[in-house]
């Protein structure tokens, strides 16, 4: 049984579910399985089959989700896909986001066309697609790319709807503004709505950082990139460290990129782009951390090298936010 470590949401719990009793769920680009872990929680859903291209995100999940099928490769390889009642998957950010090339398109930015192609195929009930919220402002020739996304889905059956949310807002203690997109097939009589707020300073107080990873080692050996490994003048233009009684920065698919410990002095600014840390309590957050960040329960398994357990992490959608998208789809 999994728990999620923090004490002020009700537990966790990745459920044991009959497959014959559930909705049978279908995923794409599935990393290491955050969102199918939420879904999971939301309801009567089941991931049966899984797909990413990822060797070691592969061995995650399959450690992770022992009764699921997980085909690891290329999803352009893949001609049959199980029959679902639900398609998942957060198909590559890295063309949409700012951090990425944002002026050409690649193989990564099309793969909604794959993703596409499995509704097309599977014609499950509904689907949820998740992505950066740089994705609402990204061009390709002189047009808005999210409508020709929408416009897609649309075609292969669907009403669609999208919103930008933020995570802390649904008591993931980051800040972290993701893009869910939602379908329903155009033959279902469901009306889908996404969540409402649960946590803020008119609801409930946010989750923080002391809520969170309050009682993990200090130093612990091997679980996070060290101070040797040098910061990047990029990490130090800007502030890395949050209190300890505050939400912490976007978990990044980097280890050399992770917020920094909020224990010791804050950093200081010494110049319009230019951070330094203070005092001698200062290391990036390990990959235990950031999956707690993340809201991954502590026992969840992360195979491959420190800097893939990092990556792994900073990819995945948190299942309690996964979690919060997919009830929407359980009727009450």
């Amino acid at each position: 049984m999994m728990v999620w470590r923090n004490k002020l949401e009700a537990k966790f719990t990745n459920k044991t579910i009959e497959v014959k009793t559930a909705m049978k769920v279908v995923s794409l680009y599935s990393g290491c399985g955050g969102l199918d872990l939420g879904v999971e929680n939301a309801g009567p859903f089941k991931v049966i089959w899984a797909n990413d291209c990822l060797t070691y995100a592969c061995k995650t999940f399959q450690a992770n989700f022992k009764d699921t099928k997980v085909i690891c490769g290329k999803i352009e390889g893949i001609d049959n896909f199980p029959k679902a009642d639900l398609i998942i998957g957060g198909f590559p950010c890295q063309d949409f986001s700012l951090g990425g090339n944002w002026k050409k398109l690649t193989e990564r930015g099309l793969q909604y066309l794959q993703f596409s192609r499995c509704l097309e195929l599977v014609k499950p009930k509904f689907f949820i697609a998740e992505n950066v919220k740089d994705l609402i402002h990204y061009y390709f020739n002189g047009d808005k790319f999210l409508p020709i996304i929408i416009k897609e889905f649309e075609s292969k059956g669907y009403r669609v709807k999208y919103k930008l949310l933020s995570s802390e807002k649904y008591g993931v203690p980051q800040v972290r503004k993701r893009i869910f997109i939602v379908g329903i097939r155009n033959d279902i009589d469901f009306e889908y709505q996404f969540p409402e707020e649960t946590h803020g300073s008119k609801i409930k107080r946010y989750i923080t950082l002391r809520d969170t990873i309050a009682g993990m080692p200090k130093f612990p050996e091997g679980d996070y990139i060290p101070n040797e490994t040098s910061y990047s003048s990029r990490y130090m233009s800007r502030n890395r460290k949050r209190g300890w009684d505050e939400m912490s920065f976007t978990i990044q698919a980097s280890g050399r990129q992770a917020p920094q410990h909020p224990m010791g002095e804050p950093m200081k600014k010494v110049g319009p782009d230019k951070w330094v840390f203070q005092g001698k309590e200062n290391r990036r957050l390990s990959y235990k951390e950031c999956a707690l960040i993340q809201t991954f329960p502590e026992n969840f398994i992360f195979e491959g090298t420190l800097a893939n357990k990092y990556l792994q992490i900073g990819n995945a959608v948190p299942p309690l936010f996964a979690k919060k998208v997919a009830e929407g789809l359980v009727k009450k």
